[in-house]
């Protein structure tokens, strides 16, 4: 039953993602940096400091915009790669994919970092910027399905966790499992929502 109903929901925003106009998502994503860069600046990060985040796909919200604010800002930035069936994070730089050689489509097609181009990043307390389809007002998070971010914190436990997400996707409730790991707070277009 669970799983039905986490099929439903990922199917049903999937379709809200795809419905999106350039406009729109244009529009959601400088509000979302806006409100980003204001949580990250009440957090007290500091220029060498580095942040975890996914570059986003299929309409997701989005962090391009996010990267090259955090350059300007000289902090550093890390993206994951799938390896067999765990996440690894990757420093990149504002040089990164320029040449086209340290980007390659990885697991679902999602670009990730080419090994022998980047560095690994190893920061075991870095703020941590999660995708996801959908969230609920108890900090949970329904992913897509494969588990690598529930295993990434599970392994590395003392990572900040905060998400980005269109309004659509925050819901009351969402179907949640024993190891679903959840975030410290939600960033979206309209606000935030913090659980700690």
């Amino acid at each position: 039953m669970e799983r039905m109903r986490k099929t439903e929901l990922r199917n049903k925003i999937a379709r809200l993602r795809l419905g999106i106009s350039p406009g729109e998502k244009r529009e959601w994503d400088e509000k979302l940096c806006r409100e980003f860069l204001q949580q990250l600046e009440q957090s007290a990060t500091q220029p060498g400091q580095m942040i975890y985040l996914y570059l986003d796909v299929r309409n997701e919200a989005g962090t391009r915009q996010i990267l090259v604010e955090l350059w300007r800002r000289g902090i550093r930035t890390a993206v994951p790669k799938a390896s067999q069936r765990e996440l690894v994070f990757y420093e990149i730089t504002p040089f990164f994919g320029s040449s086209g050689e340290e980007l390659r489509p990885g697991y679902m097609g999602i670009p990730e970092p080419v090994e022998e181009a980047c560095s690994r990043a190893e920061e075991p307390e870095a703020l941590v910027v999660v995708p996801g389809v959908a969230f609920d007002q108890q900090g949970f998070r329904l992913g897509y399905g494969g588990g690598f971010y529930d295993r990434f914190f599970a392994r590395e436990p003392k990572h900040p966790r905060w998400a980005l997400a269109y309004g659509f996707q925050v819901m009351d409730e969402i179907p949640a499992e024993e190891w679903d790991q959840r975030m410290d707070k939600i960033i979206t277009p309209g606000g935030v929502v913090s659980y700690h």
